[in-house]
């Protein structure tokens, strides 16, 4: 199922996954629709497209499955897919939001413990490339230093041979993980940018975790997301906009996604910014909506992965708790939509 939407920057074409073709039949009890998928993080690895995505059975536990997808149809290949968390049982009961991550030729995955209880704890799993199934315990990793209870976000990516995350789109914090096998994988903050962000967060709320970062030449590009404030009820026509999260504590909140680029080189200072959401749940709101699983969520889109191809990206994200989807958005659509990052004031 293919559907369009128009209102972002340039022309994105949204296609919607199978349910049944990604939902274990370990989990879902022959009965495929009894489950929720969604937010699911994509990748290219070893000339295979792969998805890690989010499960919730009739019991609402969250959980983690992963499979390869045909590169041409974008469809699951049933025969691949694997209840992960049925596999990394140390890792907590409650799985989700995970991302893939490549280091040293080798598959790794990471994802959070939600808010069951806080501390919530962020772990990484490494994954074996062909049957997607883990080949070590579930690591936790650690911030060096406080932090708040709850933290879902960090976007692991690899840089001249080292373990860097996005700990904070803006102001950027980059975090430096120290790797060593086996253990606690311990993280420290190393560079931090103060950036002027304020034309997108005084309207869509302050940036924080979407897709881990890619690099294209001298800069890595990245998709974010944020949620504001929709005084609307959910379904009824409204206009997009009605002020941050911050500035407006009622209402039903609104998840959407944006996009940035930073610099290649530490400190990854940010560069430039799309001032407004690339991807947004508003086409496909209607009257009586209602989100499954969060009764104040009016609408979301949740990004959590992104492969570059061909001149277009496609970026993996959830929209109502309840799909799994990929859209395709062309790369010279971003570039002409962007602005300036504004004055740039590194420390480190």
């Amino acid at each position: 199922m293919v559907a369009a939407a128009d209102d972002r920057p340039g022309h994105v074409r949204t296609v919607f996954l199978s349910s049944e073709d990604l939902a274990p039949p370990a989990w879902s009890g022959g009965d495929p629709q009894s489950c929720l998928v969604f937010n699911p993080a994509v990748l290219r690895f070893k000339n295979r497209l792969l998805l890690a995505y989010r499960v919730a059975p009739r019991d609402r536990r969250r959980r983690i499955a992963v499979c390869a997808l045909d590169p041409q149809s974008l469809t699951a290949r049933r025969e691949t897919v694997v209840p992960l968390s049925d596999y990394i049982p140390e890792g907590s009961r409650w799985q989700g939001d995970p991302r893939f991550f490549v280091f040293n030729e080798r598959l790794f995955l990471h994802y959070n413990t939600g808010e069951v209880s806080l501390p919530n704890q962020i772990y990484l799993v490494e994954l074996d490339a062909d049957d997607l199934k883990p080949i070590s315990r579930a690591r936790s990793l650690e911030l060096d230093g406080p932090r708040q209870p709850s933290e879902k976000n960090w976007l692991l990516f690899e840089h001249d041979g080292r373990v860097h995350a996005v700990y904070y789109p803006a102001p950027q914090i980059i975090l430096t993980v120290d790797w060593k096998s086996g253990g606690v994988l311990s993280c420290r903050k190393t560079y931090r940018t103060e950036w002027d962000a304020s034309s997108y967060i005084s309207k869509y709320g302050t940036p924080h975790g979407g897709a881990p970062p890619v690099r294209i030449g001298d800069r890595y590009s990245a998709f974010f997301n944020s949620s504001f404030r929709i005084r609307t009820p959910p379904g009824e026509h409204s206009p997009e906009i009605h002020g941050s999260e911050g500035q407006t504590p009622a209402g039903y909140l609104r998840y959407v996604s944006g996009y940035y680029e930073f610099a290649a080189v530490p400190p990854f200072a940010p560069l430039r910014f799309i001032p407004r959401p690339v991807l947004t749940p508003a086409p496909y709101l209607k009257p009586g909506h209602s989100d499954p699983l969060c009764a104040d969520f009016e609408g979301v889109v949740y990004t959590s992965g992104a492969v570059r191809q061909n001149g277009h990206w496609l970026v993996s994200h959830g929209l109502f708790h309840r799909h799994c989807c990929l859209s395709i958005l062309r790369h010279e659509d971003l570039v002409a939509a962007c602005e300036d990052a504004g004055p740039l004031s590194p420390a480190r």
